[in-house]
């Protein structure tokens, strides 16, 4: 007795369910990551600004020291951003890329 066209059909039923969950999974453990991300830009976007305050007051500015380290925060600050917004952009193509595979079945 060989595999029926319904026995064929219940089991690429069940595949089909199988991968459909594990994308599921998948988006959302991205969705998570993607949270986090914007979690973590919105905190570095209030350090910068806290930073750049701190650059234009009178008693940083006149404290060489104390100047050149929120310079140098500053600087460290923005590269972190800058890395942070290349993984948000990958992210979120990632996202989008998942969520019309598992919106599509």
């Amino acid at each position: 007795m060989g595999i029926t066209d319904e026995d064929y059909a219940k089991a690429l039923k069940l595949q089909r369910a199988f991968e459909l969950q594990q994308m599921k999974k998948e988006l959302q453990k991205h969705q998570k990551q993607f949270q986090q991300l914007e979690e973590k830009i919105a905190q570095l976007n209030k350090d910068q600004e806290k930073l750049q305050h701190s650059l234009a007051a009178p008693e940083t500015y006149a404290d060489k020291t104390k100047f050149q380290e929120t310079e140098s925060r500053l600087k460290s600050v923005n590269q972190e951003l800058k890395q942070l917004n290349l993984e948000y952009e990958k992210a979120f193509e990632k996202l989008m890329d998942l969520e019309d595979k598992v919106g599509g079945n």
